[in-house]
């Protein structure tokens, strides 16, 4: 019979005893994440005793094993990029006397801590193992919800494994980093090299026109750090994640990308809801944003045609072979100019720009003509005149605004599919979560700074941050970007 106690002063030598025991096994097979006297130390079992978070593992009275359960945040622990947050309690230092190895108790202490701690109102456990500790890998693995980041202790040459356990449902959730992935190449034949110059992206090539920063788009999804892709981040977390049940009704709804236009980008129209789920097989329509991040001198955009244009002399150029600019309406732009484009909008980045963009989750793009440009074979891209003229309102008005000098958070666009919103920090800012999910993007260095957590956050970077997330401080000098859907269900 297997029972977890709270180890005393009174039984402090048999505990120690079963330390040395298991320590000298573990180096006599030539694993060495402990060692006698240096880690851990007959003063370290002591002081959890004293404590009152080491426990003594009894099989028939006698003691096997211990470990200790303490609600103080490792140090080393600080950086990993965990997903569970909450009130965290940490497992450290389980020793099992060799002979009682292999027989589940190590299920059994996690059964134990699960019932009991969760009844006292902890919602996550977080432990490490050393990746040269197979047995414990595996357990590990079995048991934990998330295995997640790493890290290296003194001159241990191998690193500690990091796992984590939700001990309730509705455990608060963290802010998870987002690792881009890329458009680039033929797909984006006007992209450049800004994304890695800039914000140090790990592009793939020169011609890199798009880094896909939050995306559920198939093919193009960012991940987590551990690489699992954000679909599957929204399906196991749910509505604590979102804010809403996913399923085939509720999609997400949003795409971050930043855009760097070396060359022009095609002049281009997108369909709003109606028109894409009728003729693209349910898809969104493509609302959107852009935030000019950098711009070359004389750097300019197309935001809608021309007064007077109708819609027939866009055709007669769609028709005849020519450019339709005569009609189009030409804006110079500067860092921090901000635009919205509805549904509709004739528009295109010109060269030398780079942008912030959100948009609606969609991959639908009308282009209406390409400059002529062709790859190393000789052909054009394709053209989509026939959706373009069905979706090209002529009437949309233009919508400019600038991002803010002023500190706090600014209100920069509000339409129908999302709201973006600049906060200006000097020192702290508090983020509190008052939407389904928030997307921030950050315009310079940041740290992130809450409950049992720490993550640095380099310009450019992109966070998610769940529903059900604890409010946490950003703490720098600089702008950051948090982008959040409009109504959910």
């Amino acid at each position: 019979m297997i029972k977890f106690l709270k180890s005393t002063i009174e039984n402090f030598i048999e505990i120690n005893d079963v330390y040395t025991n298991v320590i000298s096994s573990m180096n006599k097979k030539g694993l060495y994440q402990w060692k006698l006297g240096i880690y851990p130390t007959s003063e370290d079992i002591l002081d959890d005793i004293k404590k009152a978070c080491h426990y003594s593992i009894y099989f028939n009275e006698n003691i096997i094993g211990g470990f200790t359960v303490s609600d103080e945040t490792c140090e080393e622990y600080m950086p990993i990029p965990w997903h569970f947050g909450g009130n965290v309690i940490e497992l450290h230092k389980i020793a099992i006397l060799e002979s009682y190895q292999g027989k589940g108790i190590a299920k059994e202490i996690f059964n134990f801590i699960k019932q009991k701690y969760s009844v006292l109102g902890f919602t996550s456990l977080r432990w490490d193992t050393s990746s040269e500790n197979e047995h414990s890998l595996k357990m590990s693995r079995k048991i934990a919800e998330h295995e997640t980041g790493y890290f290296f202790v003194d001159s241990y040459k191998a690193k500690f494994v990091c796992f984590e356990l939700r001990l309730v449902e509705d455990c608060p959730l963290l802010p998870i980093k987002m690792i881009p992935v890329f458009r680039h190449g033929s797909m984006t034949p006007w992209g450049g090299d800004l994304l890695r110059q800039m914000y140090g992206k790990d592009t793939p090539n020169s011609i890199t026109g798009e880094s896909m920063e939050v995306s559920t788009i198939p093919n193009l999804e960012s991940t987590d750090f551990d690489g699992t892709i954000l679909s599957e981040l929204i399906n196991k977390y749910g509505k604590n994640f979102v804010g809403y049940t996913p399923n085939n009704e509720n999609k997400f709804p949003l795409l971050v990308k930043l855009i760097d236009a070396k060359d022009s980008l095609s002049i281009q129209v997108h369909p709003d809801d109606e028109y894409a789920n009728k003729n693209e097989n349910g898809k969104f329509g493509k609302e959107e944003a852009w935030l000019i991040l950098h711009s070359e001198p004389g750097a300019k955009i197309i935001y809608g045609t021309k007064e007077f244009t109708e819609k027939d002399d866009l055709l007669m150029c769609f028709n005849s072979g020519v450019s339709p600019v005569k009609y189009l309406q030409y804006i110079d732009v500067e860092p921090g100019d901000v635009f919205y484009i509805p549904p509709g909008t004739v528009h295109a980045l010109g060269k030398g720009i780079v942008v912030y963009e959100i948009q609606q989750s969609s991959d639908v793009t009308y282009r209406m003509w390409d400059w002529d440009r062709t790859d190393n074979n000789g052909n054009k891209r394709e053209l989509h005149i026939d959706d373009s003229v069905a979706c090209i309102n002529v009437k949309n008005k233009f919508n400019k605004g600038k991002l803010g000098n002023s500190i706090g958070e600014q209100k920069l666009i509000s339409g129908k599919a999302f709201r973006l919103n600049s906060i200006n920090i000097d020192g702290n800012f508090t983020f509190n979560q008052k939407y389904a999910f928030s997307l921030i993007t950050s315009l310079d260095d940041m740290t992130f700074i809450g409950k049992n957590f720490s993550m640095k956050v380099s310009k450019g970077d992109s966070i998610f941050i769940p529903n059900n997330c604890e409010n946490f401080e950003i703490i720098g000098k600089g702008f950051v970007l948090s982008s959040s859907p409009k109504e959910m269900n």
